[in-house]
């Protein structure tokens, strides 16, 4: 894998963090309903965001070294 790769595996994890702030607030705002498949997706979404970003990091500090 190149760097480029990482840095993708990184900024993935971002977005899907910062969807996974936003749905509930836009919950607590009321301009989204609060259903089950949403409020599920939003945790979902930033599981897998941490998941993302984690991954992303080990990669990029395995090519810096390497």
């Amino acid at each position: 894998m190149n760097m480029t790769n990482s840095i993708r595996f990184i900024l993935i994890g971002a977005v899907l963090l910062v969807i996974g702030v936003a749905v509930p607030f836009l919950m607590i705002l009321g301009l989204l309903d609060a259903g089950f498949l949403l409020l599920f997706a939003s945790y979902a979404a930033s599981v897998g965001g941490l998941l993302f970003g984690v991954v992303g990091a080990m990669l990029y500090v395995r090519e810096r070294q390497g």
